[in-house]
């Protein structure tokens, strides 16, 4: 798909490729490569005028900059996409670089929304970032109960899959695993 946009000249829809490709090489654990990704996303959206792709792809840099330890660039990204969120009212990536930048002391965390809106897959890291900010179990549960939604209709084998495979997955088995002891 992605030669045949490049071929097409279809930026805007490179762009997306792209983000998604950055997560699926997250997913796998390839943090480098999967910053590649969302770099180039980055910069096709920015040449295409993408705001909401621009949104995510910063989004996208900053979590992953946070992952390697590099917060000042992460707060750098993280604020580029809470502001694109903020002044064009995004659902996507919505309040999850407000909720991020809390964790690095840059914004007021009793006041990011967790009102359901956007992508699944954003509100359960929304919940465990929430829960990891102190804000209660209950964020933590919701992230459960929204897990198991959505791999409630996947066989044993791709059950096994997600829940080893995906980082929000990984994460709230970590997290459950340590608040249950």
């Amino acid at each position: 798909a992605m030669d045949r946009a490049r071929a097409a000249n279809l930026r805007h829809f490179v762009a997306y490729l792209l983000l998604y490709d950055g997560e699926i090489k997250r997913a796998h654990g390839k943090l480098d490569e999967a910053l590649a990704s969302y770099r180039e996303a980055l910069t096709v959206s920015t040449q295409v005028g993408a705001q909401m792709t621009i949104a995510e792809s910063a989004f996208a840099i900053g979590r992953s900059m946070l992952e390697t330890g590099d917060n000042e660039q992460a707060r750098t990204f993280l604020s580029q996409s809470r502001d694109l969120v903020v002044q064009l009212r995004l659902s996507a990536p919505g309040p999850l670089p407000a909720a991020y930048l809390a964790t690095l002391g840059h914004e007021d965390a009793s006041t990011i929304s967790y009102e359901p809106r956007g992508r699944t897959s954003g509100w359960v890291e929304l919940h465990l970032v929430l829960h990891r900010l102190g804000r209660g179990m209950f964020h933590l549960t919701r992230a459960g109960v929204m897990l198991e939604r959505m791999s409630s209709h996947l066989d044993e084998n791709e059950r096994d899959q997600f829940w080893s495979n995906y980082p929000n997955a990984r994460e709230y088995r970590r997290v459950a695993s340590v608040t249950s002891r």
